[in-house]
Order: structure tokens, then C-alpha cells, then sequence
């Protein structure tokens, strides 16, 4: 059983899930949005097609055997309509999500929710560190990954404009 469960397949959830596999660490990944789901299919991450925000979805993945959820799109009504379904029947499961603003960060943490706010490039980075270090990664190892991500990035900008 994978400890982790990435929901949302998109730039921040690949991100994590980059993260996670680079590092040995098993993870499912669930998504809802029809195109994403396609797409991360495509580019060949593991991932199931279904609603978070549905109980019954969360039941099928046994989430009281997972250490850890990971939400890389961040919707604080779906995270506070779900928070005392979570709380009651999974209470050993940490949950993280990745927001853009700051300001949104207050509201998020009251929900016992631990928050990444997206400063880095790639898009998720800063998540994605979070996960790995709950997960033991030593800090070191994962700043050696994030800068190969970012020089990733950065070649690839690179090389779009060489071609333009």
C-alpha cells in the first residue's frame, strides 16, 4: 500500500509525484478533471479517475492505511466540507495542500491542514519538499532534487527560445 495519495494531476501534483518517485517513496494519485486525467495518463502516472470530494471515493482508497494526502489543487470549501469526515475517520493521515496566496494560509491551518505556499519553480516544489521531509528525506537530498528540477526548468525556457 502506497503511503501517499496525490490528489489533482496537474503542474503542482506532478510535481509531488516527481518528487515522490525520484525518491523511492510509493504514491496513488487520484484525479477528478476529465483533461488532467487523460493527460497524466498519457505521460504514464499512476492515477485513478475520481471525486475527492465524494466520502464513498475516499473509502475505496483505504486512507486509514495511508500516511499521508496530498491536495495539489486547493479548493477551501471542498477541504472544509471534508475536514471532520477526515479528522473522525482517518485522524492519523496528514494532509497537505499547496495554495498560491499567502492570506489563504490562516484558513487552511485551521483546518489542521499542513500548508505550502507556491513560491518555487516548477510549480509544486515547495509541496513537494514538504512531503518528502515528512516522509524522512533528508534536507539536503531534497534541496540537491529541487535545484535539479528547477535547472530542469530552466533549460527547457532555454531551449524554447533558442528555437523562437
Amino acid at each position: 500500500m502506497a503511503p501517499v495519495v496525490v490528489v489533482a494531476m496537474g503542474e503542482v501534483g506532478r510535481t509531488v509525484a516527481d518528487g515522490l518517485e525520484a525518491h523511492g517513496i510509493d504514491y496513488e494519485a487520484v484525479e477528478f478533471d476529465p483533461d488532467r486525467f487523460a493527460a497524466a495518463t498519457a505521460n504514464g502516472y499512476p492515477v485513478a479517475f475520481g471525486g475527492p470530494a465524494d466520502p464513498h471515493f475516499i473509502e475505496t482508497l483505504r486512507m486509514a492505511e495511508r500516511a499521508a494526502v496530498v491536495v495539489a489543487l486547493a479548493r477551501y470549501e471542498v477541504s472544509a466540507a471534508l475536514t471532520p469526515l477526515i479528522r473522525q475517520r482517518y485522524p492519523n493521515v496528514t494532509r497537505f495542500i499547496a495554495i498560491d496566496a499567502g492570506e489563504e494560509r490562516q484558513r487552511y491551518e485551521a483546518l489542521g491542514v499542513r500548508v505550502a505556499v507556491n513560491h518555487s519553480v516548477p510549480r509544486g516544489l515547495d509541496l513537494a519538499a514538504a512531503v518528502l521531509a515528512s516522509r524522512g528525506v533528508d534536507e539536503a537530498r531534497i534541496g540537491v532534487w529541487m535545484r535539479r528540477q528547477q535547472e530542469r526548468m530552466l533549460s527547457g525556457v532555454a531551449a524554447l527560445k533558442a528555437v523562437a
